[in-house]
């Protein structure tokens, strides 16, 4: 179960470092962020909580990387996902015109895959918080962690993709 552990907590990582990357890494970036805000909340607000949403990301990458904090950061990203997936259903429910700034500058407006990614990494990081309730076994292996890493990271580059990935394999597409 270690490896279960150690590949959902490397998958939520990636997510919230990129999805959080793209958020701070200028200011331009974070105004772009704060904009794409707007659709839930009054301009007035909107500062406010994109710098929430930014906390909470960043609390979830700590916790994540923090040895022996495994449990209490997938419990965050868990918590973290909920409230974007309701966010976004809400938003697509309601028609809204609202783009996902979810990895970076995209223009996308959001839709089901939206949904259906944050589900899956939703699903993740209760399976993940599931075996690491179920505590360590007393021997690991550093060939299975470098695998169970390596497959998280595959995993959530992925995941974080999913929308071109569905784009790509739609019927009709022209090659």
């Amino acid at each position: 179960m270690e490896y279960v552990v150690v590949a959902t907590r490397v998958v939520m990582a990636v997510v919230f470092v990129a999805a959080l990357a793209s958020k701070v890494r200028g200011r331009p970036s974070f105004k772009a962020f704060v904009r794409s805000v707007r659709p839930w909340v009054s301009a007035r607000r909107a500062p406010a909580v994109a710098l929430f949403v930014v906390a909470a990301e960043s609390l979830c990458v700590v916790l994540l990387v923090l040895p022996g904090a495994g449990g209490a950061g997938l419990a965050a990203a868990a918590a973290v996902l909920v409230g974007f997936t309701a966010a976004i259903g809400r938003a697509i429910s309601t028609r809204r015109a609202a783009t996902c700034r979810c990895f970076g500058s995209s223009e996308r407006p959001l839709t089901m895959i939206h949904v259906v990614r944050n589900g899956l990494l939703l699903t993740l990081a209760l399976c993940g918080l599931a075996a690491n309730a179920n505590g360590s076994p007393a021997v690991s292996h550093d060939a299975g962690l470098l695998i169970a890493a390596s497959t998280g990271v595959a995993t959530a580059l992925i995941l974080m993709r999913l929308d071109d990935v569905v784009d790509l394999l739609r019927p009709g597409r022209a090659w």
